[in-house]
């Protein structure tokens, strides 16, 4: 690691302690030490700065994959849909024929009609 802070004290350090930018030192010989290191407030506003800024690149993407799979689901729906209605009218569309076939078409063209098939 590298050396971020240089001091000097009246004994050998019996403790250290840090809570935010504020550094204690406790010595042998009693002696305390009330340090400042600025640079470690910077440093946290740094990475709440880095932090919230990916938060929201993270949420941006998240809202808009969100919104892309909401989209799909509707143009899946549109497109079943769609199928049902066209489906339909093919039903419509064969029963019509047949209703035409069965009931218009000359007797004796039917029978014709059946020994082709066999």
């Amino acid at each position: 690691k590298k050396p971020v802070a240089f001091f000097s004290v009246p004994a050998q350090i019996q403790t250290l302690q840090c809570a935010g930018d504020k550094v204690v030192v406790g010595c042998q010989n009693g002696a305390v030490l009330h340090l400042r290191a600025q640079f470690l407030v910077q440093r946290e506003q740094d990475l709440r700065s880095t932090f919230d800024a990916e938060k929201e690149q993270l949420r941006n993407t998240f809202h808009t994959g969100k919104m892309r799979l909401e989209q799909c689901i509707a143009e899946s729906k549109t497109a079943v849909e769609q199928r049902k209605q066209q489906s339909g009218k093919v039903l419509v569309l064969v029963l019509v024929l047949a209703f035409v076939f069965f009931f218009f078409v000359p007797v004796p063209l039917f029978p014709t009609f059946v020994e082709i098939l066999l």
